[in-house]
C-alpha cells in the first residue's frame, strides 16, 4: 500500500512543475510582441534621395574644375527657380484673395517703386519690381532689351514691355500686381533697361 501511495504522489508533481514554465513562456511572448510594435517608430527611414546623391557625388569626383563650376551654376539656377516657383504660387493665391475683396484699378500711379535689375550669373537675371524679384534668363533679357530700345518714349516702352510680359511671362505681371501698360513700374523699368543695356545685336 505504501508503494501505491508513493507512485500517486510522484505522478502528481510533474503537472505542477509544467505550469510554472508555461506562465513564464507566455510572459516572454507578450514582451516580444510589445517590443515589436514599438520598434518601427524608433527606426528612422533613410533619405529617399541618398542613393541619387551618392551617384552624383561619384560622378563629380571624376570631373575637372571647369565641369564642377558649370554644374554648380546650373544647380544654383534650379534651386532658385524652385524657390521662385513656390513664391509665385503663394503670391497668386494672395492676389486671388485680394481680387475677391476689392476691384483693382487698371491705371494706378503709386509712388515710384524700387525697380532694378540684378545679374547673379551669366544666365541669371532678377528684375526687382514692387518688392518682388522675378527670375529671367539671358535670352529673355535680350528680348526685353530689344522691346525697350524699340520705343522712343517711356509710355511706348511701358506698353511694349506689358505686351511682351503678357505674351511670354505673365507670371511677372501676376507676381508684381501690374494690371495694365500704364503702370508706373513699367516706365521705370523701361528707363532702367535703355540706360543700362545696349540694344541686342
Amino acid at each position: 500500500m505504501a508503494k501505491k501511495s508513493a507512485s500517486k504522489t510522484t505522478a502528481a508533481k510533474p503537472p505542477e512543475a509544467k505550469k510554472a514554465p508555461a506562465k513564464k513562456a507566455t510572459a516572454k511572448k507578450g514582451s516580444t510582441k510589445s517590443s515589436a510594435k514599438k520598434a518601427p517608430p524608433k527606426q528612422a527611414a533613410p533619405g529617399a534621395n541618398q542613393t541619387a546623391i551618392a551617384r552624383i557625388v561619384a560622378l563629380l569626383e571624376q570631373m575637372d574644375e571647369a565641369g564642377l563650376e558649370f554644374i554648380h551654376s546650373q544647380a544654383e539656377i534650379i534651386v532658385t527657380t524652385e524657390k521662385l516657383g513656390k513664391a509665385r504660387e503663394q503670391t497668386a493665391k494672395a492676389l486671388e484673395t485680394v481680387s475677391q475683396q476689392r476691384s483693382v484699378a487698371v491705371d494706378r500711379e503709386p509712388p515710384p517703386p524700387a525697380v532694378g535689375i540684378e545679374q547673379k550669373q551669366d544666365n541669371a537675371f532678377f528684375i526687382r519690381t514692387y518688392g518682388k524679384k522675378i527670375f529671367f534668363n539671358r535670352q529673355e533679357m535680350r528680348a526685353i532689351a530689344a522691346a525697350c530700345h524699340a520705343a522712343s518714349t517711356a509710355p511706348d516702352g511701358a506698353r511694349r514691355l506689358y505686351t511682351w510680359m503678357k505674351r511670354e511671362r505673365s507670371d511677372y505681371l501676376t507676381d508684381t500686381g501690374i494690371t495694365g501698360p500704364r503702370d508706373h513700374a513699367l516706365k521705370l523699368l523701361w528707363e532702367h533697361v535703355v540706360s543700362t543695356y545696349a540694344p541686342p545685336k
